[in-house]
Order: structure tokens, then C-alpha cells, then sequence
């Protein structure tokens, strides 16, 4: 979850999050 922090994009955060 703290790459989601670091993403500046939130489609990429919810992949990786996925």
C-alpha cells in the first residue's frame, strides 16, 4: 500500500493495489 503513496497516478496504484 505505500506504493500507492509513491504512484503520482491512481489507475496505476489500483493495479498494483489489485
Amino acid at each position: 500500500k505505500l506504493y500507492v503513496t509513491m504512484f503520482p497516478c491512481n489507475e496505476c496504484a489500483k493495479i498494483i493495489i489489485q
